[in-house]
């Protein structure tokens, strides 16, 4: 009981932080959580960032123009080289992303796609694409390092920009 009111609170607060996460208050499971996240990892990108006509075209190239082919949010954040607009398009995405009238994520999955969209863009690509201070980003990639439902290898991408944090 006293690990599940930690675990509020700390979301509370970087949700707070962040502005998102003040959609559905449900509690959720950590074992439903790494579910759901897997499950919007593995989810075609383009499909959920509601993209227009224009905005399609103009990332079509990107997608597959980068080695490796980016189809899924997996394929985005795991990349060697993700483009950075559409790092951005992924923060702005998971904004809003647990507030939707269809199907809304949890906070905690919308908090991590918003941290890690950061964190990939800092520790691929050294670029800033938040204007979170040093010490916001260290608390809120503390955050999802703390949380036991994100794959290892999200957690790598999360420690490599804090990495980039302390040599900056």
């Amino acid at each position: 009981m006293m690990r599940d009111k930690s675990f509020s609170r700390q979301l509370s607060g970087v949700a707070r932080l962040l502005k998102i996460g003040a959609g559905d208050r449900a509690r959720w499971e950590p074992l439903e959580l790494a579910h759901i996240f897997q499950h919007q990892m593995e989810a075609p990108l383009l499909d959920d960032l509601r993209c227009d006509v224009s905005q399609m075209q103009a990332i079509a190239p990107l997608l597959r123009d980068v080695g490796t082919p980016i189809v899924t949010f997996k394929d985005l954040l795991l990349h060697p080289s993700p483009p950075v607009s559409l790092l951005c398009m992924l923060k702005d995405f998971a904004k809003t992303a647990d507030k939707g009238a269809d199907d809304p994520l949890p906070p905690a999955i919308a908090t991590s796609l918003y941290l890690l969209a950061i964190a990939a863009a800092m520790a691929k690509r050294s670029e800033r694409i938040t204007s979170l201070d040093n010490e916001e980003l260290s608390r809120s990639f503390q955050w999802i390092l703390d949380q036991n439902w994100l794959p290892l290898e999200m957690h790598k991408v999360v420690t490599s920009a804090m990495t980039s944090l302390v040599t900056k």
